[in-house]
């Protein structure tokens, strides 16, 4: 789940013979030091298991679920352990917990078993380089969201070129374990990078820069980092067209230390200036083509259109994240970007993954100076993000 780069490898397909997960589904008899995850009333089972599979093992540590029991049960609970004592830990302490060989998730009861719970899992796990162990009748619990085993083999030749367009070796290295994890269902496969999300080096805000944000939500969320950034002489155009969204961002807007840096515009970004129809649903929506009962009428411009008419010196920065849309924005940025070349966050998930090609394409196609980068700062087949300077 952290980078890894066994050698260079000469294609995408190469690659994928030598990708590594780091969720298995067995434990090793040599295993010496376990850190277990448990749903409360599986404990005993738990620790019976362990003791079978690798009898040499000792406990790291213990995270309970639910989290809700109190200080004096825990205690009554690692006292009854038959084992050399081991420390009941919350889960947001595991990243900076005892040392251990292999991080054991072991829960049976559906409602324990949800994406977010083993998202938030291996963000806090996997990035300090701990593997994790499945327990083996819930394989499918590890499994990625859009599993498409047929998808290297259907789209290899436009998969290869994007890999070969990529700058360096981590980017070819996220890569390749996101297409492997799609493939194979094992989100085990997918490269944390070394930085939170939208925060490569190459690609983030200095102060005095120009950024547009092509979809802000109904929160500042990016915008607010963006504004600290940029600093007082910078700018930021954060673009939603979903109008609560926007009223909601606009509210907190006011009450923060950035209305002099940040402008919210109420309008989406696409290939044209147009009125279309916004999809809606629970907070989020997304541009489609035509009128059903789930949309509204949303306003949209391009960029080199807004560009032009704000007069702007230049721009620095463009990030989007807008459900889709992304390929139809750049089509829309192309005096932009050939003229001021700035720096790119762009996300690739959208479309039934198709935007892992139609993104970097779209991009190159543009401007083919452009340096090419590509990570997933988290543990799901999704936030992949393309990033160009």
């Amino acid at each position: 789940m952290h980078y890894t780069y066994p050698h260079k490898c000469p294609s995408l397909k190469a690659h994928l013979t030598v990708c590594q997960s780091s969720v298995s589904f067995g434990l090793d008899a040599g295993t010496q030091r376990v850190l277990l995850v448990v749903g409360l009333p599986e404990l005993d089972t738990a620790l019976s298991y362990i003791s079978q599979q690798a009898p040499h093992a000792t406990l790291a540590g213990i995270v309970i679920f639910p989290q809700c029991i109190n200080p004096e049960s825990a205690a009554a609970l690692a006292d009854s352990i038959h084992r050399p004592p081991a420390p009941i830990i919350p889960l947001s302490a595991i990243a900076e917990s005892p040392e251990a060989d292999i991080l054991v998730y072991f829960m049976q009861r559906e409602k324990e078993f949800q994406q977010p719970l083993f998202g938030s899992l291996l963000f806090h796990v996997l990035q300090h380089r701990k593997d994790i162990f499945m327990y083996p009748e819930r394989r499918s619990d590890a499994s990625c969201t859009r599993q498409d085993a047929d998808f290297f083999s259907k789209h290899a030749a436009a998969l290869e070129w994007v890999y070969s367009n990529l700058y360096d070796q981590e980017s070819k290295a996220s890569f390749a374990g996101t297409i492997k994890a799609m493939i194979t269902g094992n989100i085990g496969y997918i490269q944390l990078a070394p930085f939170r999300h939208y925060r490569h080096p190459a690609t983030w805000p200095q102060p005095g820069d120009i950024v547009i944000d092509g979809g802000i939500a109904s929160r500042l969320y990016e915008v607010a980092h963006f504004a600290d950034a940029v600093g007082p002489f910078g700018k930021v155009y954060g673009f939603e067209p979903n109008q609560e969204n926007f009223v909601m961002a606009a509210a907190e807007l006011t009450k923060s230390p950035w209305s002099d840096v940040v402008e919210l515009i109420p309008q989406g970004l696409f290939s044209k200036q147009q009125s279309m129809p916004l999809f809606l649903k629970q907070g989020s929506s997304c541009l489609r083509e035509f009128s059903t009962a789930d949309t509204a009428p949303c306003q949209v411009t391009d960029l080199d259109s807004f560009v032009e008419e704000r007069d702007l010196s230049r721009v620095d920065v463009l990030k989007l994240d807008i459900e889709g849309a992304e390929v139809s924005c750049l089509c829309g940025a192309t005096r932009t970007l050939r003229r001021w070349k700035p720096r790119l966050m762009i996300s690739g998930y959208h479309n039934s993954n198709k935007d892992l090609v139609a993104v970097p394409e779209k991009i190159l196609q543009i401007e083919p100076s452009y340096k090419l980068g590509f990570a997933t700062s988290y543990p799901f087949m999704a936030e992949m993000v393309f990033y160009a300077w």
